[in-house]
């Protein structure tokens, strides 16, 4: 829909600037209409060819789990998006292909130079605090996972002027958050009982993935074997195409 109303629109700005033209009286205004029309159309061009780009990079992400083509996409809309129309949606999945190719030193680095240039956006900062809970967490830093954790519920409590939550609080499954901090801390009592019976039906792929993956750890640490089994197994299925990924599971 999104795609037969931009052409329709563009049907609509070059038909009414080829129909000035044909009126115009004189060359210069003539000139002045095909300039424009060239201006508006190249960078039209250049955005619908950046948003196709990262609508695949999406695709790649969160479906068909190839995060190492994601973040070749994102370096050439990085490289192309002189308007910077999609820096902060680049930023926040930047930072989830990190942790779904578990390249934590690389996602720390990265987060940092985000915090040093100032994060302005909700989404991204959220997001950054996710990150960091993440990759402290995975390399045994619990102290400071945890309170990148704090940071991250603060952060999704926060309320714009209206009272309303930002939309950014909406794009995680807290349970799973809850999981996850608990895994780090150590309490896989504590994890299983937020990840024992999360509803799935609302979980893209890519979270389904880190959902089985934190009750994979707490299963195996509680001794869960049916659980644990039926995990792996799940997890074995989704995630054939990141070895990254694959070779973290068998060490589980």
């Amino acid at each position: 829909m999104r795609i037969a109303l931009t052409i329709i629109v563009y049907i609509i700005f070059f038909g009414y600037i080829i129909y000035s033209c044909i009126k115009a009286t004189n060359a210069s205004s003539i000139i002045f209409n095909l300039i424009i029309a060239i201006f508006i159309g190249l960078v039209g061009l250049q955005f619908e060819g950046l948003r196709i780009c990262y609508d695949i990079a999406t695709k790649k992400l969160i479906v068909d789990d190839r995060a190492n083509d994601t973040l070749k996409i994102l370096a050439f809309i990085d490289k192309y998006d002189f308007f910077k129309t999609f820096k902060t949606s680049n930023q926040m999945m930047r930072i989830l292909v990190y942790v779904d190719l578990r390249s934590f030193d690389d996602l720390k680095k990265y987060i940092d130079e985000l915090e040093k240039e100032g994060i302005n956006e909700y989404d991204v900062l959220i997001t950054a605090h996710y990150g960091n809970m993440i990759a402290y967490g995975e390399t045994g830093l619990s102290g400071k996972s945890n309170e990148a954790f704090k940071k991250l519920i603060n952060t999704r409590d926060m309320h714009n002027k209206k009272g309303k939550r930002y939309k950014g609080s909406y794009y995680f499954n807290w349970e799973v958050i809850n999981g996850q901090h608990k895994n780090y801390e150590g309490d896989y009592e504590g994890a299983y009982r937020y990840l024992k019976d999360i509803n799935e039906d609302n979980m893209n792929k890519r979270e389904v993935v880190q959902y089985l993956l934190a009750k994979l750890v707490c299963a195996k640490h509680l001794k869960e074997e049916t659980v644990y089994n039926n995990t792996k197994e799940r997890l074995n299925k989704l995630v054939i195409n990141n070895q990254a990924m694959k070779d973290y599971i068998e060490t589980i």
